[in-house]
């Protein structure tokens, strides 16, 4: 009960900061995958307090939040709200959403070992690591493992867990002198305001060995808030990762997916 009532509040106080203009919002008039601007009213929902507008590209057909917060508010949002709690609800939530990424870090590797991808040993990097569960899991594999987030709370967490974590996004994948062999990108890609520009960044950043691990959301009402900011199907998610000189090399229904460097 404490739990739903700490979510209740925090999406009150979200909605008063949008209200007040602490937090503003941005109208698109372009797709932010293919910047075309012939677009279709998708559909609207309320989550919490705060009303969300759909709109769907007709030229690349992928379906984006508009308004949304603008790049500022987003930063914010990420930093000091994304991943916090009212009560702190500290041990409980925290060591359970640890516990959830060991848990889906054993999905991934399910579903990289299914298509014939080994992780024994990898040098593994996960942008938008939050606390580290992922990257615990594969550590307890014997990957040597790195990650990033905006969130300095989770950095933290991570790093009294032992793991090599910073705060940011790309800085530690920029720094490497060896390039990891897998990045992951677990519930990411629908945060991201400029998907084609930070899948180009990946992409000059990693070489032709480097496998990239993409899941997202599919659209549906639970996967309807205020940080997410495109939806992907496996056809539009092809088509962006395409623009960004990547080639989809597998996916399936729920949107797991793998991919690397486009051959020249």
């Amino acid at each position: 009960m404490t739990a739903i009532f700490d979510n209740i509040i925090r999406q009150l106080f979200l909605f008063i900061k949008i209200r007040i203009g602490i937090y503003k919002l941005e109208a698109l008039s372009k797709c932010p995958v293919c910047s075309h601007g012939k677009l279709q009213n998708c559909s609207k929902h309320l989550r919490g307090f705060v009303k969300i507008e759909l709109k769907k590209c007709l030229h690349c057909g992928v379906i984006f939040q508009t308004p949304r917060l603008d790049s500022g508010s987003l930063q914010r949002f990420y930093e000091f709200e994304y991943r916090f709690s009212l009560f702190d609800l500290h041990k409980d939530i925290v060591e359970n959403t640890f516990n959830r990424g060991i848990r889906r870090g054993e999905k991934i590797s399910r579903f990289l070992e299914k298509g014939g991808i080994s992780i024994e040993g990898k040098r593994i990097y996960e942008i938008g690591c939050g606390y580290g569960g992922i990257l615990e899991y594969f550590k307890s594999r014997g990957c040597s493992v790195w990650g990033s987030d905006f969130t300095p709370k989770a950095v933290n967490y991570g790093r009294n867990r032992g793991l090599n974590l910073e705060v940011g996004s790309l800085g530690i994948l920029r720094s490497l002198e060896i390039k990891p062999e897998i990045v992951i990108l677990s519930h990411v890609l629908e945060h991201i305001e400029k998907p084609v520009e930070f899948l180009k960044e990946i992409n000059d950043l990693i070489d032709e060995k480097t496998i990239v691990y993409v899941e997202i959301p599919v659209l549906e009402k639970r996967s309807v808030q205020i940080g997410h900011l495109v939806f992907y199907t496996p056809e539009t998610l092809n088509d962006t990762l395409a623009r960004s000189g990547l080639n989809l090399v597998d996916c399936n229904e729920k949107i797991q997916a793998v991919c690397s460097k486009l051959s020249l």
